[in-house]
């Protein structure tokens, strides 16, 4: 994991000229005190954000303010006046962002024990939890997210939690923070951000509460696709060995899953369970080298967690196969079926 340094957040008000529009690799593009313009990356949440509060505009062709929030160089908060404040602008050429106010309270976080994750400066906040019964456990953090220095209060600490998982050697791998417990109730399925009526927790004093996840819950193809080709960017391709992709392109008689319908994505079962894929994302965490290699694998698991799986219904009539059993019968009789056929 990544040491938080404070020393490196900086601010600055700027002219916004464009905002991309894209949700897979969305850019801002400014202009910075000395005239020069510059287009940097931004993470997505923010750029929904931005997006949402300047109505959708992507190019702007006359004087518009923005702050930016940089940490260690890293673009980690935008901020852009209301249409009231971007009045009051035009008159006075004064806006104070709650940046400024923000960037203070981070700036307080002092300590080695504060780590950084890319969008969280976290710290432990108590002992390891296991979940009984099994190799899982979650390590709760308390923690900021600088991704909402522009929202107009005070920067809250929040309490989330990280991943783990016990290795062979019986010590344990931890992911950054990417989801929540509360009251011995581990968060596995949604987003951190917000509680949704459908999100699913697990009792960490219940090891069959895992086991329910894994009937009720597929890993889907669509998660597939996004971990197949983020990984493979950050560790190569033997690291993604464990998605399957050959059986999947038997079963979908396809060279390019990607291309298959996302009906078909959403519904259909990748060839592992879902706390396997749970277990083996956690793993790759002890790969991470770089905060970017760790930033992948954080929105992998946020995909996982949300998007990438599917909740499959568990009734069934007595004399209908389930879903499990028609898959593995459906595997097993194309272990042996030949690829290519050559017909005269």
């Amino acid at each position: 994991m990544f040491a938080f340094n404070p020393s490196t957040i900086g601010f600055g008000y700027f002219k916004l000229k464009a905002l991309s529009q894209s949700t897979i690799d969305p850019r801002v593009t400014f202009v910075d005190e000395s005239g020069n313009e510059r287009k940097v990356p931004l993470p997505s949440s923010i750029a929904r954000r931005l997006s949402q509060k300047v109505n959708k505009v992507s190019r702007f062709t006359v004087d518009f303010p923005c702050c930016v929030a940089t940490l260690d160089g890293r673009v980690v908060s935008v901020d852009v006046p209301t249409a009231v404040e971007f009045a009051n602008w035009r008159e006075t050429k004064e806006w104070t962002s709650p940046i400024e106010k923000n960037i203070q309270v981070v700036k307080k976080l002092e300590g080695q024990d504060w780590m950084f994750d890319g969008q969280y400066a976290y710290r432990s906040d108590g002992e390891l939890n296991e979940i009984h019964g099994s190799n899982f456990g979650f390590q709760p953090v308390r923690a900021y997210n600088l991704y909402k220095m522009d929202v107009g209060q005070t920067l809250d600490e929040i309490a989330l939690s990280c991943l783990a998982y016990r290795k062979t050697d019986g010590t344990w791998q931890q992911t950054c923070p990417v989801t929540r417990a509360s009251g011995g109730f581990l968060q596995l399925t949604g987003d951190v951000d917000t509680f949704n009526a459908g999100d699913q927790f697990v009792d960490n004093a219940v090891a069959s509460s895992l086991a329910l996840m894994d009937n009720t819950h597929i890993v889907n193809i669509k998660f597939v696709n996004y971990a197949a080709k983020r990984i493979t960017d950050c560790f190569g391709y033997e690291s993604i060995e464990p998605l399957g992709l050959p059986l999947l392109m038997i079963e979908h008689q396809t060279m390019s899953i990607v291309s298959l319908p996302q009906s078909v994505q959403q519904t259909s079962p990748a060839p592992f369970k879902f706390t396997q894929g749970v277990a083996w994302l956690i793993g790759l965490f002890g790969k991470v080298q770089t905060l970017d290699q760790m930033m992948v694998m954080k929105a992998t698991v946020k995909m996982l967690l949300t998007k990438g799986n599917t909740q499959v219904e568990t009734g069934m009539d007595d004399g209908e196969v389930p879903l499990k059993e028609k898959i593995a019968q459906l595997r097993q009789s194309l272990s042996t079926a030949p690829l290519i056929k050559f017909n005269k």
